[in-house]
């Protein structure tokens, strides 16, 4: 009987400081991150580190100079060295989306977690956090990117794997380095069971009340059954002109309309025994394409915003609206990248954005806006809960 792995750690991800902070261990950003390269500083600005690739470790790139955006300290997190030209490291990184070709690359871990600096040729420094509490120290960049490219391939054999051939191959690479002990040590085996199959939410992309009167085309929409746990044994849902799909956690399905639906009915039905089942009630939905969002300054939409609504930090949001007070927070729209214009004393300057992510130029307009100064966001791409990527319409803020 084949198995399948588990990891046992922590996923946490954090992009954005917390009063709190779980370092992310070196297995999770393996996971998690699209590039892991040996690189050397050649440039630094306010934003980014620039970086020669030396050797790829895993991903698309393995030549040329990239740009990733710099760590900087917080309060619950230094880097153990400061940035200098010259400097070598591992770095871990991924773009900001894969839908368009206009992305930054970040790292993943908001104590640094992406970035092993060098201290020679061959020595990797974990001065500024543990691994999987394996305590600080050094490693050897042999084993580091020998580990890396065994427990990625283990990864890919794994589910291929029966029980006495997953033990073996454990064992074999639990010996062969201090990394690939961090990297092996914790796995849990379970049986894989082709028939049981679970659905991250995070290929859900619409969540809705049974008060809702809506479905929304292309997306899984959650809806929630009002019934206990031990209820939920016995009822569960069904649909016409749908692909429904039952959800891990008591209670929650997720329905997709037909390409051609106009309608959809939602049937709760009730096991009665020996097969039987019978209808606890029907609800009807109608079939509408996915609105297009407004723009909102933080929390709010009106046309004219206060100067502090503008600071350190891009406030640019996408939201369906619903009302003067009322957002669907459950349809998702992430932004891609957009332009934007700073009017300031009658002086246009124009920022160009491929993240939301701030940048020096950014910040140093934002913080010099008056009333009576407007801003301008325009050209904005955005990923839509279907993943189609649009561009939404403009709109210009006038500041009070």
């Amino acid at each position: 009987m084949k198995f399948m792995l588990v990891l046992l750690c922590s996923l946490t991800l954090s992009f954005t400081a917390s009063a709190i902070y779980d370092i992310i261990p070196l297995r999770t950003e393996i996971d998690l991150s699209q590039n892991c390269v040996v690189g050397e500083i050649v440039k630094l600005d306010e934003d980014f580190v620039w970086l020669n690739v030396k050797q790829r470790i895993f991903g698309e790139i393995k030549s040329g100079t990239i740009a990733v955006r710099r760590f900087y300290n917080w309060t619950c997190a230094s880097r153990s060295v400061e940035y200098r030209v010259g400097q070598k490291e591992v770095i871990f990184f991924s773009k900001t989306n894969n839908l368009i070709n206009e992305f930054e690359y970040i790292g993943i871990g908001a104590g640094d977690e992406f970035e092993l600096p060098l201290l020679d040729e061959s020595t990797v420094s974990l001065a500024h956090f543990a691994y999987g509490g394996h305590g600080q120290g050094t490693l050897k960049l042999a084993d580091l990117i020998g580990g890396i490219t065994d427990y990625r391939r283990f990864l890919h054999i794994a589910p291929d794997l029966y029980i006495e051939e997953l033990e073996l191959q454990l064992h074999m690479f639990l010996q062969k380095s201090p990394v690939h002990e961090i990297l092996f040590s914790r796995f849990n085996m379970v049986e894989n069971d082709s028939n049981k199959i679970s659905y991250s939410y995070d290929e859900v992309s619409s969540i809705l009340d049974t008060t809702s009167k809506v479905l929304y085309k292309g997306i899984y929409n959650i809806i929630r059954l009002d019934i206990t746990k031990a209820d939920n044994l016995r009822y569960f849902l069904t649909a016409d002109n749908a692909t429904v799909r039952k959800l891990p956690d008591a209670g929650y399905y997720g329905v997709k309309p037909t390409t051609k639906a106009t309608s959809v009915t939602v049937a709760i039905r009730k096991t009665a025994g020996l097969g039987d089942t019978t209808i606890a009630f029907t609800k009807p939905f109608v079939v509408e394409n996915i609105p297009d969002p407004t723009i909102y300054i933080r929390e709010t939409a009106n046309d004219t915003q206060s100067v502090n609504s503008f600071g350190s930090e891009i406030p640019l949001r996408l939201y369906h609206k619903l009302g003067p007070r009322r957002q669907n927070r459950h349809l998702i729209y992430t932004i891609l990248a957009f332009d934007v214009d700073f009017m300031i004393a009658g002086k246009r300057s124009t920022v160009k954005c491929k993240s939301t992510l701030s940048t020096l130029q950014y910040r140093n307009l934002a913080i010099s806006l008056k009333p009576g100064d407007s801003v301008r966001f325009y050209n904005i791409r955005a990923a839509y809960p279907d993943n189609s990527v649009k561009v939404v319409a403009e709109k210009t803020f006038y500041l009070k």
